[in-house]
């Protein structure tokens, strides 16, 4: 919560300051003095920007049943896929099910 208030407040600080007014005193203020610039990549790792999927397939006839599950993990994008399936003889029937997830960040 502080880091909300604190973010809301640099922000009104921002835009009713100029450019000078908002620097380094206001930012020791609100607890953010000692932030510094880092590269693209680094930041990266912060922010957090990656994908994860998952899902669940289920296909069922009678007392028969097939389950299969998938996870995907990427630290750009992750994608997974399953199918499940069930087949009885007499008489003749099949189920099928499956599905297909993807996710990605920037």
């Amino acid at each position: 919560m502080k880091k909300l208030f604190a973010t809301i407040a640099l922000g009104c600080a921002a835009a009713m300051a100029t450019p000078a007014e908002a620097a380094e005193p206001n930012l020791k203020a609100l607890g953010l003095g000692n932030m510094k610039v880092v590269s693209h990549e680094v930041a990266k790792e912060v922010r957090g920007q990656g994908g994860i999927v998952w899902g669940t397939s289920f296909a069922r006839i009678g007392p028969s049943f097939s389950t299969n599950s998938y996870y995907g993990w990427g630290p750009n994008s992750a994608s997974g896929w399953n199918i499940s399936g069930v087949v009885t003889i007499s008489p003749f029937r099949a189920v099928v099910a499956g599905g297909y997830s993807t996710a990605s960040g920037n």
